[in-house]
């Protein structure tokens, strides 16, 4: 099956560019994109312009939407023409969705729902009209029983979203262009209906619809020219509903539409959002329409559109992203670009349009202060949530408030959008738990990106003294990583090092087999043809990262106040957030500042606080040498910025950063915390430019052959793809008052209802014994490892989320090269 997409356009270059780059990412792929462009005066030909001898393109004289599309119905080539308008954005599975509801002859037409401008409410579901074009409304039902010649209600689909057979719009004779805008979709469905066909009202098939203004609406969709609207309406009932009605009921009808409609505009007058005599003039309009609309209903009243034979031109094939290795990816990140807060969020914002560019359907759950709203950014759907916009908080009671609370908007938006979407699988962090909604709510694959343990930087902060010591947020925090780390399908390691934090800091009760090393990467910021080594006579030292004993910025400033009474030609800036390095002290670098406020070298360094992503890189980019003497990183992605710009870079010997970098190969790493070392490397390369040019060099190939974007979605999706091998299918069945469970390979077993809570069911299989432990709930789903010889599970949310017990130990873990 071939498929035309026609997008009817007007004077909307910018969105109209939005939907054609947004149509490279069906899943289904044999289709073509037909744009009918008319009469616009912006930029949109030259829009055009850029899709030449990829779409192709045909010109409407007039601003009739009718006349432009049955303009596009006779360039179409596909057997099914799909509508789709110039400021709407499909969903990856739009057209695949949709066709295969046309799964019988007589399925003439087929529609998907309408997602409002935000992204988070329905503008269009299920919707009825009758022959006077009053509208019935259902978030439930179809309407698609009343596919009966001759009756008075009858399903309509909406003409953003709406796939029909292109020898059925012959057979009814296209559009009606009597209809300039509004009900034109309306009357093509009533045709098609009275023809003996039947359409199909879908609850997937998702089109955003942006709603941009037209010269019928304003950027606040107040309604500016009624003329259309009236005129339409009253055409629409004498064409439809005079034989069924008399002529007077008929003018009635209209009447009172004609009433409702300078209603309206009164209303937006008085609220300000028209100008004063906007109504008086609406009221001359809908006058004129109205006679209009009665007078050519009464004209064409019996007259049916013929038939039309319009040749069918070839099929020029519009070019997709490759999706034969798609995978239905959501991230999770409290921050995304470009907000960005953290490591986390930095390189999953590099991670996601790269993936989506490789022809994966990705989308991001951040949070917003905003009202929520979801739009596609880099082909990436993004979900901004305002989390008090959401549903009452929940699913992790247990932690701070805003944690709750965006916890549980993620869950309750993969559960909002389940009826056209179901992810792969939901990759987030564990810190802040942020995931946990997820695990504790919905059966769905989770992978956990594993992050620095709130306890390693609670005592690096001045936090955590020792463990008697714990506040109870912080050991309430240390439980739910517990949890999430106990609950996750597969533990994303960004270094090696991060499985022996782990290792030490948390009982170990979960399974090497669901571990995986996959270093991290960055998208390419350096400027092209950018040397490594600045030929200026302006020498800086920079330090980038949050003023915390974690980060080493005591060690950092210990060496500025040490060197640069020495160098008065070098500048030395501190990157970063402010801080107090312990309980009850001022901000660090306000305080150093005071110290040293009489020397005259002060005046030598700089403390920027919290950068933009652009001015980060500048600074990089003006960098001589960079020093990040971390006491510990779980990876180091700041490490990887300054090789990225080819800097000479001054580490330590801390958490994941020896797997960064090499030890006098492209970078020089010394102990945490000391400073001494610290101090005597930095003079070094202060005064060897040959060396600082060796290892900027050196850093640089490094970043491009390991650390790149590409390189690192590569190894995610290496990664990703035992998702699906660590599980085997089985399932728990209500059977009067007993559970019973059927697993693959296993004999069945079965346990009183009642005797769920912490029930303990022996099942015997082929390779031995397996205790299941069963906590409370009604149970629907079990997921077993077949080559674990003991397992347990828990319930999510009428489901249960299988566990094994965890032993360490690097032999057992699988790195992703």
């Amino acid at each position: 099956m071939r498929v035309s997409v026609v997008i009817c356009t007007l004077n909307r270059a910018e969105s109209l560019r939005d939907t054609l780059r947004s149509l490279r990412h069906q899943s289904f792929r044999n289709f073509e994109v037909v744009v009918v462009n008319g009469p616009s005066s912006d930029h949109t030909e030259t829009v055009l312009a850029e899709f030449a001898g990829l779409v192709r393109h045909e010109r409407c004289p007039v601003a009739n939407l009718s006349i432009s599309r049955n303009i596009g119905i006779r360039a179409a080539a596909g057997d099914i023409v799909a509508f789709i308008d110039d400021d709407a954005l499909p969903e990856f599975d739009w057209l695949a969705q949709s066709l295969a509801a046309f799964d019988a002859d007589d399925v003439a037409g087929v529609g998907g729902i309408v997602i409002d401008h935000t992204g988070m409410e329905l503008q269009y579901c299920y919707t009825a009209a009758d022959r006077f074009a009053h509208v019935s409304r259902s978030a439930t039902t179809p309407f698609d029983d009343q596919c009966v010649p001759g009756t008075l209600q009858f399903p309509y689909l909406q003409g953003t979203n709406a796939l029909f057979r292109r020898d059925v719009l012959m057979i009814v004779g296209g559009f009606d262009e009597t209809y300039n805008f509004y009900l034109d979709e309306t009357d093509l469905c009533l045709r098609i209906v009275d023809a003996g066909y039947r359409l199909r009202q879908l609850p997937n098939a998702a089109v955003h619809h942006k709603f941009l203004p037209s010269g019928i609406r304003d950027h606040q969709r107040v309604v500016t020219n009624w003329h259309p609207v009236v005129k339409n309406r009253a055409y629409f009932a004498y064409r439809h509903a005079l034989g069924e009605f008399d002529e007077p009921k008929i003018a009635q009808e209209n009447h009172a539409f004609f009433l409702d409609r300078v209603a309206d505009a009164q209303f937006d007058e008085d609220a300000g959002r028209l100008p004063a005599g906007s109504a008086a003039a609406a009221r001359l309009t809908c006058i004129d329409a109205l006679e209009e609309g009665t007078r050519v209903g009464l004209e064409r009243h019996g007259l049916r559109l013929g038939p039309v034979d319009w040749p069918r031109p070839d099929f020029r094939r519009y070019p997709t992203v490759d999706s034969s290795q798609r995978r239905r990816i959501v991230f999770v990140s409290s921050s995304y670009a470009p907000n960005h807060t953290g490591g986390i969020a930095r390189f999953i914002s590099d991670l996601a349009p790269c993936l989506a560019a490789a022809g994966h359907d990705v989308r991001v759950i951040t949070a917003s202060d905003r009202p929520s709203a979801v739009d596609l950014e880099d082909g990436v759907w993004v979900h901004r949530l305002k989390p008090t916009d959401t549903q009452v908080p929940g699913a992790v009671p247990e932690a701070l408030p805003h944690i709750d609370a965006f916890a549980t908007a993620v869950a309750d938006e993969l559960q909002r959008i389940s009826a056209w979407t179901t992810p792969d699988f939901v990759y987030g962090p564990m810190w802040d738990s942020e995931i946990l909604g997820v695990l504790r709510r919905l059966p769905i694959p989770v992978m956990v990106q594993m992050a620095t343990p709130i306890s390693v930087a609670a005592e690096m902060t001045g936090h955590l003294t020792n463990r008697s010591e714990v506040s109870a947020h912080l050991r309430a925090l240390m439980a739910l990583e517990q949890e999430t780390l106990d609950s996750a399908d597969v533990l994303h390691a960004n270094s090696y090092a991060l499985i022996n934090t782990i290792t030490e800091r948390y009982r170990s009760d979960a399974d090497n087999a669901r571990w995986a090393v996959c270093h991290l990467g960055l998208t390419d910021r350096r400027p092209s043809g950018t040397d490594e080594t600045p030929n200026s006579t302006t020498t800086t030292v920079l330090f980038v990262g949050r003023f915390e004993r974690r980060k080493g910025i005591d060690t950092f400033l210990e060496v500025v106040a040490r060197v640069a009474p020495e160098y008065p030609h070098v500048t030395f800036v501190a990157a970063g957030e402010d801080r107090p390095l312990a309980d009850g002290q001022g901000n660090f670098g306000a305080a150093w500042k005071h110290r040293f406020a009489d020397e005259t070298w002060l005046t030598q360094v700089h403390f920027p606080g919290l950068v933009s992503d652009d001015e980060l890189h500048q600074l990089f980019a003006d960098a001589t040498v960079v020093v990040l003497p971390s006491r510990y990183e779980s990876f180091g992605l700041v490490m990887v910025e300054a090789m990225m710009h080819g800097k000479p870079l001054i580490s330590c010997h801390a958490g994941g950063v020896s797997e960064v970098v090499r030890d006098g190969v492209d970078g020089e790493l010394v102990a945490p915390g000391d400073t001494d070392a610290v101090e005597e490397a930095l003079r070094r390369l202060l005064h060897d430019v040959t060396e600082r040019r060796r290892l900027g060099t050196a850093a640089r190939q490094r970043f491009e052959e390991s650390f790149t974007s590409n390189a690192f979605a590569q190894r995610f999706v290496a990664m990703a793809a035992t998702l699906g091998q660590m599980y085997a299918p089985a399932t728990l069945l209500a059977c009067g008052d007993r559970m019973e469970i059927e697993l693959a390979g296993a004999t069945s077993a079965s346990l009183p209802v009642e005797a769920i809570d912490d029930a303990i069911v022996q099942l015997d299989d082929p390779t031995g014994s397996r205790t299941i432990s069963l906590t409370a709930g009604r149970l629907h789903r079990l997921l077993l490892q077949p080559s674990q010889q003991s397992c347990t599970i828990s319930v999510v949310a009428g489901h249960v989320r299988l566990r094994s017990p965890i032993t360490f130990g690097s032999s057992a873990v699988r790195e992703v090269a």
